[in-house]
């Protein structure tokens, strides 16, 4: 039992100091060998979930006070959601791209950003500690800032109610189910 635990603290260890190259290598040879990555695809879910986990698990949770309330932070969110789309808007502008891919690269720069942003800042060395704080500061923004932003830079009224938004975001952040927020919803008549 010792010798499997020690072998396994070993290749996490390995694992650990190689992450970014590890990462790159991963990416390579599953676009080299897609059969490969066809056979691997039902353990993607599991690695990204343990490897949420494990970023969960470093994070260096007294510092999230410190970072919540941080005027950096702000800055950071004033950016995310709403500096970086009005830089994209002005890239795209200038790019042949097709209307449709032009709606969907504007769209995707006003939402929130992945949660994985915490395992890839500990992967590149940085903060992660500030990457959740503003990874979940933004999910619970999104509602208020998408709508607004998608009519000023796209034209289009999203028709979202802000409070099912709010509730469909809550539960995605906290793991519940699409079950668990419609029933919410109905109970507040929504």
């Amino acid at each position: 039992m010792t010798a499997t635990r020690n072998t396994i603290l070993r290749v996490l260890d390995f694992m650990g100091r190689r992450g970014t190259l590890i990462l790159a290598a991963g990416t390579f040879i599953g676009l080299a060998w897609p059969s490969l990555a066809a056979v691997l695809r039902p353990a993607l879910t599991p690695i990204i979930f343990g490897g949420m986990v494990v970023s969960m698990l470093r994070i260096d949770w007294p510092r999230v006070g410190l970072h919540a309330r941080s005027p950096g932070t702000a800055l950071a969110l004033a950016w995310m959601l709403g500096g970086a789309p009005l830089v994209m808007a002005a890239m795209v502008a200038v790019l042949p791209l097709p209307a449709p891919l032009q709606t969907a690269v504007l769209l995707k720069s006003m939402s929130a950003p992945v949660l994985a942003a915490v395992a890839y800042a500990f992967l590149l060395g940085l903060d992660a500690t500030l990457a959740l704080v503003v990874a979940v500061a933004a999910t619970f923004l999104i509602p208020f800032t998408l709508p607004p932003m998608a009519l000023l830079v796209l034209g289009l009224d999203l028709h979202i109610a802000v409070l099912p938004f709010v509730l469909r975001l809550v539960a995605l952040v906290g793991g519940r189910s699409e079950e668990h927020t419609s029933e919410l919803q109905s109970r507040l008549h929504l």
